[in-house]
This record gives C-alpha cells, sequence and structure tokens, in this order.
C-alpha cells in the first residue's frame, strides 16, 4: 500500500510544481503557502526528507509575503521533483 502512495507521490509530483509555479506567477501567496504546506507533509509522510526544508521555507517565505527568497526555493523544489521522477537515475 505505501509502494502506491510513493508512485502517486512521484508522479504527482509534476503537477505539484506547476501549482506551486502557478501560485507564484500570480502572486497568491496564500495559495502558494497551501500548497507547499501540502507538499511538506506529503512528502515528509513518505520519507522524501529532501522536500521537507525548502517546502517547510518556501510556506514560511510565502505567508510573509518574501517573494525575494521564493524563486530559488521554486527551483530547488523543481529539481528535487526532476530528479525524484522514475527513469531519472536512467538519464
Amino acid at each position: 500500500k505505501k509502494m502506491r502512495l510513493i508512485e502517486r507521490f512521484v508522479s504527482g509530483l509534476g503537477d505539484d510544481v506547476q501549482r506551486l509555479r502557478a501560485a507564484w506567477e500570480t502572486t497568491d501567496y496564500r495559495a502558494l503557502a497551501d500548497q507547499a504546506r501540502s507538499l511538506k507533509g506529503a512528502a515528509g509522510t513518505l520519507g522524501f526528507d529532501a522536500f521537507t526544508e525548502p517546502a517547510s521555507e518556501l510556506e514560511q517565505h510565502a505567508k510573509a509575503e518574501n517573494g525575494s527568497a521564493i524563486p530559488a526555493l521554486l527551483a530547488t523544489i523543481e529539481s528535487i521533483a526532476q530528479r525524484a521522477q522514475p527513469g531519472a537515475l536512467a538519464a
């Protein structure tokens, strides 16, 4: 059962990143914070610890509406998401 959850999490990462990006592009800080918190929780529950810190920081900066730190955090999350994709290690 946990493997199915992990597969669903990994396969949904692209959508998660797109939602983060869309919230940032529309400067919807509340949606950005919500999406970051959701990613942090799911990643932490399933053992994808690499997402925990950047997602937590992203959530905090979004809540504070501190836009200067957000692009780098989004880039970090996108990079981790790309590496987590199936077949990414084979490339």
